[in-house]
């Protein structure tokens, strides 16, 4: 139930932060289970030239597009940004950038936190 709980914090909540590991983690499950969502509910969506938006393709596109955001909110607290640089997932063509973008820049300090050595 604890696993459970942690994966339903770090891919739906946006309160805390998140480390370069769990952050690239949770881009990566988060993707390969979109993927997944669309082969097995609808396979065909994928075989044409555009991809069509059914409510099922739309429902797994708005949860992926959610939880990239909720990783992203969490992975920028944890380097020291604010928020509104989330708002770069709305320039389109940059998602990925931005996506990968933050997973390099190493955590700083919460506020009260001594670094160690």
């Amino acid at each position: 139930m604890e696993i459970a709980r942690r994966a339903a914090w770090l891919l739906v909540g946006f309160s805390g932060r998140v480390t370069r590991g769990a952050y690239l983690a949770g881009l990566i499950g988060s993707a390969a289970a979109l993927i997944l969502a669309l082969l097995v509910f609808e396979p065909a969506a994928l075989e044409a030239e555009t991809l069509a938006f059914t409510p099922t393709v739309t429902a797994a596109l708005v949860a992926g597009w959610w939880t990239w955001l909720a990783l992203l909110v969490k992975r920028l607290r944890d380097v020291g940004l604010g928020w509104g640089w989330s708002l770069l997932l709305l320039l389109p063509g940059l998602q990925p950038v931005v996506l990968v973008g933050f997973a390099v820049p190493k955590s700083r300090p919460a506020d009260g936190e001594r670094r160690q050595g």
